[in-house]
Parts: C-alpha cells; sequence; structure tokens
C-alpha cells in the first residue's frame, strides 16, 4: 500500500482489522484456558499454540489468495454485489468440498453402514460447517476491501492514470516468431481473452500476452477509458452509442466494432463521452 497513512481508509481499515483479529486470538485463548480449568484438566500451551497455528496458516494461505484476486477485482472495477455473489459461491464451494472430504474419509473409517456412517457423521458436522463458513467470511471481510479502499486515491471516472514521459508509444505484440510494433495511436480497443488481450486497429486484431490491469496501466488516459472488466476503449475513436434494451449502453466505434458498457462503468462513460464532446465543440 505504499506505507502506511492514517489518513488513507485502506491504512485505518488494515490497523481495524489487525486488532479484531489479536482480540479474536486473545478470546479464543481465553476460552480454552476456562474450558481445561471447569473441566479439571491442565491447560496445555503447546496443544493450543499448535491449535492457534493451524488455523493461522490456513487463514494466512486463504487472505492472501483472496488479496490476490481482490487486487486484480479493484482493477477491472468489479461491482460490489457481483464480488460479493463471487464469494459467496467460493464459500458455499468450499465449505462443501471440506465437508465432502471429512464425512467420505470418516465413513471409510467407520464399522456402521456407509448411508448410516455418513447421516450421522453429517448431523454431528454441521456446527463445524457453520463455524468454517464465518470463518471463510472473516478473511474475506478482512482483506477483499483492502485494494477498492486504495483504489479511492486515484482518479475517479475509471480510467487509468495520468499519463507521463514513460508512458509507451508503441506496444511490441508477438505473433509466433514475429514481433510486430503498434502504434499507441492506431489501438481503438483492448478486450480480454482468456490469458490475453485482443487489440483490436482499425483493419485487424491482433492477440498480446498481457491482462487488462496491465493495459489499462499502459494506455494513457483520458484517451483510453475502462468501459467493462473486460474492455477498454479509445474515447475519440467511439462514433455513436446504441441503447439496445433499458439500462443497457453499448458504444459504436469507428470500424464498426461494438462494444457493451458495464453497469459499474456506465456513469463515468457517459461523462467522460459528454466532456469530450464539450471539449470538440
Amino acid at each position: 500500500m505504499g506505507g502506511f497513512d492514517w489518513a488513507k481508509p485502506a491504512s485505518v481499515y488494515v490497523a481495524g482489522v489487525a486488532v479484531l483479529w489479536v482480540l479474536f486470538v486473545g478470546v479464543i485463548a481465553a476460552l480454552y484456558v476456562a474450558l481445561r480449568l471447569a473441566t479439571g484438566t491442565a491447560a496445555s500451551g503447546l496443544t493450543l499454540a499448535a491449535f492457534l497455528a493451524a488455523d493461522g496458516a490456513i487463514a494466512a494461505a486463504l487472505g492472501w489468495w483472496l488479496l490476490g484476486r481482490a487486487r486484480r477485482w479493484a482493477a477491472e472495477r468489479r461491482a460490489p454485489r457481483e464480488v460479493i455473489c463471487t464469494l459467496g459461491v467460493w464459500s458455499l464451494g468450499a465449505i462443501a468440498v471440506v465437508t465432502l472430504l471429512i464425512l467420505t474419509i470418516g465413513a471409510a473409517t467407520s464399522d456402521n453402514p456407509w448411508p448410516g456412517s455418513i447421516l450421522t457423521l453429517a448431523a454431528a458436522r454441521w456446527p463445524a460447517m457453520l463455524i468454517d463458513y464465518g470463518f471463510f467470511w472473516a478473511v474475506a471481510v478482512s482483506v477483499v476491501p483492502i485494494p477498492f479502499l486504495e483504489a479511492q486515491y486515484r482518479p475517479a471516472g475509471a480510467v487509468a492514470p495520468p499519463p507521463t514521459s514513460e508512458t509507451p508509444r508503441r506496444i511490441a505484440v508477438r505473433t509466433g516468431n514475429r514481433e510486430t510494433f503498434i502504434a499507441v495511436g492506431e489501438v481503438l480497443a483492448v478486450t480480454a481473452a482468456e490469458n490475453y488481450v485482443e487489440l483490436h486497429l482499425a483493419e485487424r486484431s491482433l492477440l498480446h500476452r498481457a491482462t487488462m490491469a496491465q493495459m489499462q496501466d499502459m494506455l494513457p488516459a483520458p484517451l483510453f477509458l475502462r468501459v467493462h472488466r473486460k474492455s477498454i476503449v479509445r474515447v475519440d475513436a467511439v462514433t455513436g452509442v446504441n441503447r439496445p434494451r433499458a439500462n443497457a449502453v453499448e458504444l459504436v466505434l469507428g470500424n464498426g466494432r461494438v462494444v457493451a458498457v458495464g453497469r459499474a462503468y456506465r456513469s463515468a462513460v457517459m461523462n467522460a463521452l459528454k466532456e469530450t464532446v464539450r471539449h470538440r465543440s
């Protein structure tokens, strides 16, 4: 995040999350000791340390992975609802896989018949499923908002950072054994294509090994505008706007290509287009 700064929402959020996790670990340790005392058994510090270390390792791995995904979502300006829905599907899938694995192992090592043993284990497993589900969301809520809070300090309008003297004038595109240099001004639009991006020129399109986030950083603003998590367009290449249905917007480019505008980008895109019309007039 470029250093801790109390004026930045991301820094305050990280500090708050760190405090909550420290308090959570303290409460777990206290409950563990209290349970041992209540049952008349000696509290094993080694057992508690192993338990916390295992959960800490899982939380760190999950958090690191989710943070990487969140940075990509923030770069793509994903809508909050889309992020929450994605996390919801992932959380249910993860709990289902873990539970199925545990039930399968438990049933295989049980002396009871398979249907009966699975039902017995499932009935005993549901409280742990709720804990696992809450654990996933605790980690997700701790790390996923950070890149989005950091993005609040970037220029508004879903555009790339302002151009500098280091902004490239050409893009080197490798096709087979041949490397082609494309002037940035020739690019009308960029769209995502799995592990590549597709550079759309006036009369042809080329595949380029890069991410949408990398292209957004490379292409100078305000000449280029992010209009969808999978699309970037050159503003002065837009020759028209289509509204095929309610709450849907499409941009028509000079070469006839039509690019859909994402719902999360719609307001910023329309404002940017109005600005270009005002400047031209």
